[in-house]
């Protein structure tokens, strides 16, 4: 086991677990499928807020998701499919211009 206070100091960077909070509430919700486009259900969560960020030293983007009850859950990201993900989020907001 590691000791907290000999963590680096330069790093806020700490391990945590991807695994959902058994409190946590999903919900059933019907997918068109990215790859059969068949409906599928999916087991979803509500994302309060969401970051993408660089990682230091690295071409690699972090994506934060920030769950209900301040639960977050990070991923590390490709430059290419952190540049596909905010093209596809752009695409499903309204217009600006509009």
């Amino acid at each position: 086991m590691t000791d907290p206070s000999n963590a680096d100091p330069v790093s806020p960077v700490q391990p945590a677990s991807t695994a959902l909070p058994v409190h946590m509430v999903s919900h059933e919700v019907p997918v068109s499928a990215a790859l059969s486009h068949l409906p599928e259900l999916r087991n979803a969560v509500q994302v309060c807020e969401w970051m993408v960020e660089p990682v230091q030293g690295s071409t690699s983007r972090s994506l934060t998701l920030v769950l209900s009850e301040n639960v977050s859950l990070c991923f590390l990201l490709s430059e290419e499919d952190a540049q596909d993900l905010g093209f596809a989020l752009r695409r499903g907001q309204p217009d600006a211009a509009a």
